[in-house]
């Protein structure tokens, strides 16, 4: 049963609708956007792949001193440095939620957590 039945037809002002896709967009970036869709669905994100070449940009600077002191080098590399520093600060936040779920949970359902809490420990 609807109990707004006109919610369809009637909108508040400047409002409009709420879902919204999460998926990447393709569009106006260089290359096939089919070919883009497929290697990011089959291969890896773009940020396995930017990470996969900081890494080795990072490899490369240190068997080969003279390239740390290339200026695009050093942006790679500090590049890295932000991304590492990003995921650090999320890493907590996420600790956080993850704590806040598994309190949910052993509430909930006490089974279910002591489930997880086994499955993690032979993980």
């Amino acid at each position: 049963m609807n109990v707004f039945p006109f919610s369809a037809i009637f909108r508040a002002p400047l409002s409009g609708d709420v879902a919204q896709s999460i998926a990447p967009e393709f569009d106006g970036i260089a290359g096939v956007p089919e070919i883009e869709q497929r290697v990011v669905r089959e291969v890896a994100s773009y940020g396995t792949q930017l990470g996969m070449l900081l890494d080795a940009v990072e490899a490369l600077a240190e068997h080969v001193p003279a390239l740390a002191a290339d200026p695009r080098v050093a942006r790679a590399l500090e590049l890295k440095g932000q991304i590492a520093e990003v995921k650090a600060e999320e890493a907590g936040s996420l600790q956080a939620r993850a704590e806040r779920l598994l309190a949910s949970l052993h509430r909930v359902s006490p089974a279910g957590h002591a489930a997880l809490m086994e499955a993690e420990r032979t993980r």
